[in-house]
């Protein structure tokens, strides 16, 4: 197993250098037992949430607890995500599509054999 101060010293190098280049702003980092912490503030979220991403890839991290905030959301720029809606929402909203398809074929039946 690596020792902590290898795996802050790898986070720190690579994936905070990787993702914020020059400018590593007040990105706190530590490691204890493979669960890493990070605190701090980035100019945007995607860069808060590629941290996280990259910091859980490098060998030796079983977690990462990351409260890395951001100044501007522009993930979604000018449009809503994807997957706006937790899976729950998804799904009760397609059983509603689904019920509401199956009762206009039901109609389009009925009034066909009018």
């Amino acid at each position: 197993m690596r020792s902590g101060d290898d795996i802050e010293a790898e986070i720190r190098s690579r994936v905070i250098g990787k993702v914020l280049g020059d400018n590593p702003g007040d990105i706190a980092v530590s490691v204890s037992h493979g669960v890493v912490r990070m605190t701090g503030v980035v100019a945007e979220r995607r860069e808060a949430v590629r941290l996280e991403r990259l910091a859980s890839k490098v060998p030796g991290v079983s977690r990462v607890e990351s409260s890395v905030t951001w100044e501007a959301d522009t993930t979604y720029p000018g449009r809503r995500p994807r997957f706006a809606y937790p899976a729950r929402r998804r799904r009760q909203l397609a059983t509603v599509v689904r019920r509401r398809r199956l009762v206009k074929g039901i109609m389009e039946m009925y009034r066909r054999s009018r």
